[in-house]
């Protein structure tokens, strides 16, 4: 096998290993959303982390209700979750899961495509083949 078919599978199997890194370090792991909350009383936009399920779960969130927000003082607006939370976190995660995945095989099956089409080198030329014992070193016909 050539050096260049080599490194390219080597390259393939690369692609391959960062995928399943990726799926174990990051898909599998709960996501946290920054949900915005209002803003404080130094007029300082506030939000509150809120863990959610995984990308691979059906539902965005643990059955569990949101933590509970710190009171304010009466005249400042009460702070409050300004969106669902979680919902588009796990939207956008399975968009990026999907695209990374796309991508690996895309990239995995180019390399291997590209390796399997490379053409060989020339092949290596024989060894001279040394005389076998049964012939004769010296050609006896020409002898007087």
């Amino acid at each position: 096998m050539s050096n260049a078919r080599r490194n390219l599978l080597l390259g393939a199997g690369a692609v391959v290993v960062a995928y399943l890194l990726l799926v174990v370090f990051w898909a599998v792991r709960p996501l946290e959303d920054a949900v915005p909350i209002g803003k404080n009383a130094d007029g300082e936009p506030q939000s509150q982390t809120v863990e959610c399920n995984t990308l691979f779960a059906s539902s965005v969130r643990p059955n569990e209700p949101l933590p509970t927000l710190d009171s304010l003082p009466v005249e400042i607006a009460p702070y409050e979750y300004n969106r669902t939370a979680c919902r588009a976190v796990q939207r956008d995660a399975r968009r990026i899961f999907a695209l990374d995945t796309v991508f690996a095989v895309l990239l995995a099956t180019g390399l291997v495509l590209l390796a399997l089409r490379q053409k060989p080198g020339p092949p290596a030329p024989l060894p001279p083949t040394p005389p076998s014992s049964t012939e004769p070193l010296v050609s006896t016909a020409s002898m007087p």
